[in-house]
């Protein structure tokens, strides 16, 4: 029998939705797998340094000393450095993402390299608005973070909404984001600006909320 510990990380002050998806993915993929959970591991941390993740750092040498595998919900949730993916790899320890299950450790290094290139993207963009704003002469302030903060709660609630419809369609295997946003433009599915139409890009945003 194989022997599994999950590992959870939850940003200080997030919902507790994050937490049960991934509670939800893990207990589903271990149950699949018919392993045995030893020990569950959960993060409350900022997640952004390894060096903040002590109940990973016990998790790590937990399932070394057990020879268990460390079970994820999603890549990303682990980490968005490709230095940190890497030393993780040569831990001796083995793990798994139940989104890329099957994944190679040559691949899962890619796909961390992406994760870091997508965040550099994000802080990218977002400086070059900031600045942008600036120079159109507008007063970034208290009302300004506001709208913002508002703004992402509004996306939170909308990408939970659509949490039902996208269990709906794992059930159909329809599981790549390419073809769920081409089933969410057949039905008609509104996006969250209600402007054009679904696209990888949109749909890997939404289903990213569920688990941040």
């Amino acid at each position: 029998m194989r022997y599994a510990c999950p590992y959870y990380r939850k940003s200080t002050g997030k919902q507790e939705l994050s937490l049960e998806v991934q509670q939800d993915a893990v207990h589903s993929f271990v149950s699949a797998k018919k392993w045995h959970v030893l020990k569950e591991f959960t993060e409350v941390e900022s997640g952004k340094k390894h060096t903040n993740r002590p109940q990973l750092l016990e998790a790590l040498a937990f399932c070394r000393k057990q020879n268990a595998v460390l079970v994820i919900a999603k890549l990303d949730r682990l980490a968005r450095n490709v230095a940190f993916i890497s030393s993780l790899m040569e831990s001796k320890v083995q793990f798994v993402a139940t989104d890329y299950p099957d994944a190679s450790k040559t691949m899962l290094h890619m796909l961390a390299v992406f994760a870091e290139f997508e965040r550099d993207q994000i802080s990218i963009r977002t400086k070059e608005g900031l600045q942008a704003t600036k120079r159109r002469g507008t007063v970034l302030g208290k009302h300004g973070k506001v709208l913002a903060e508002q703004n992402k709660r509004d996306a939170d609630k909308f990408a939970k909404a659509l949490q039902p419809t996208f269990e709906e369609l794992r059930d159909m295997r329809i599981t790549s984001v390419r073809k769920i946003a081409d089933e969410l433009n057949r039905r008609k599915v509104p996006t969250f600006h209600n402007r054009g139409k679904w696209h990888g890009r949109s749909v890997w945003n939404m289903m990213r909320r569920l688990l941040d």
